[in-house]
């Protein structure tokens, strides 16, 4: 299960108890180090960017944030923090061993869900968003932040709905991410056009949709006037 505002907020207040200030939310700088406008803006800045994110590793990177920084950690350092966190933990000592059975027993590789969420991150923000989704998928981390997001977006829909419509959901959510984190038109790597989720008046699914970004168009109105 993902993190929900509610544990963004549990953090919020140890930083505040630990008296770190909140100085900056994405690119602005913060004014005022205890306006509840901006915890609110950076709140749903790390929910957009880590909705995904196991509980376990996030209560791992907001104790790294309180050992080691002296304000409200930037999303560059939460992601900083996020590769160190889901390294895995050392292993404990290992009991006295058991005596060997005649039967040969049968093996069964784990699935790493640590190195698959950094692996995860690491394409993220490299911008490499299909890999990243494929990797999403491969590893099942984002039921709940998919039915989270169809029912914030169409709050009628059912389960149904959402299983038919995963793989345009999972789309949407990652176009969100990426422009989430935008770094300016003249590096977006999609030049400006985003993905927009419609529903079709004849199937009631989901229809992709590309459409200009607000940075895109205001540079298009420009070459008009």
């Amino acid at each position: 299960m993902g993190i929900t505002a509610q544990d963004i907020y549990k953090a919020f207040y140890r930083f505040d108890q630990k008296n770190l200030p909140l100085r900056r939310v994405g690119d602005e700088l913060v004014k005022d180090t205890q306006d509840v406008n901006a915890r609110k803006k950076f709140c749903s800045e790390l929910l957009e960017s880590f909705a995904d994110l196991d509980i376990k590793i996030w209560e791992r990177i907001v104790g790294m944030a309180l050992a080691e920084c002296t304000e409200y950690p930037d999303l560059d350092k939460l992601y900083e923090f996020i590769e160190r966190a889901a390294e895995p933990e050392p292993a404990p000592a290992a009991p006295a061993p058991a005596k060997k059975s005649k039967q040969k027993q049968r093996t069964v590789p784990a699935v790493d869900r640590a190195a698959k969420l950094k692996k995860m991150f690491e394409a993220a923000k490299r911008g490499e968003f299909k890999e990243a989704g494929a990797i999403i998928r491969s590893s099942g981390l984002p039921d709940e932040a998919i039915r989270d997001y169809a029912l914030y977006h169409w709050p009628d829909c059912n389960q149904e709905w959402i299983e038919e419509n995963k793989r345009n959901i999972e789309q949407l959510i990652l176009d969100e991410q990426r422009c989430s984190n935008c770094p300016g038109l003249k590096q977006c790597k999609r030049f400006g056009y985003q993905d927009c989720g419609n529903i079709d008046k004849y199937t009631g699914n989901i229809r992709i949709m590309i459409t200009m970004c607000s940075q895109r168009m205001e540079k298009e109105n420009e070459k008009v006037s």
